[in-house]
């Protein structure tokens, strides 16, 4: 409500959802307002970026590897050459290496029993 700027209210509804599932899994600390993405489908729509980037940071964080991976392979598509590129490239080689670590640690106990 205090906020005058819809663009600056996007980004801080989606830093605060992030910040509100890492904390509790959004339990206690959710607010009412839903973050909006806008056109799915508009190329320009730049806050997708940040919203596709939120979503493999707190995908990674909260153990879901398969979700993690969809997201960045989503931000891939659209982000080319920017710093958000470059973050999500960061998380989606620590995801993959989690996921090869759990397929092994899978494998050792497979053959163990």
């Amino acid at each position: 409500e205090t906020y005058k700027s819809e663009v600056s209210k996007k980004y801080t509804l989606c830093s605060r959802a992030t910040i509100s599932l890492l904390i509790d899994k959004g339990e206690e600390t959710s607010i009412e307002t839903k973050e909006y993405q806008g056109d799915i489908s508009d190329p320009g729509n730049k806050f997708l970026d940040t919203y596709y980037c939120q979503q493999v940071f707190r995908n990674f964080w909260l153990g879901y590897d398969e979700r993690c991976r969809h997201f960045a392979q989503k931000a891939f598509a659209r982000i080319r050459g920017t710093y958000l590129y470059h973050i999500i490239t960061f998380y989606y080689g620590l995801n993959l290496i989690d996921i090869l670590k759990k397929k092994v640690n899978a494998t050792r106990q497979k053959e163990v029993e």
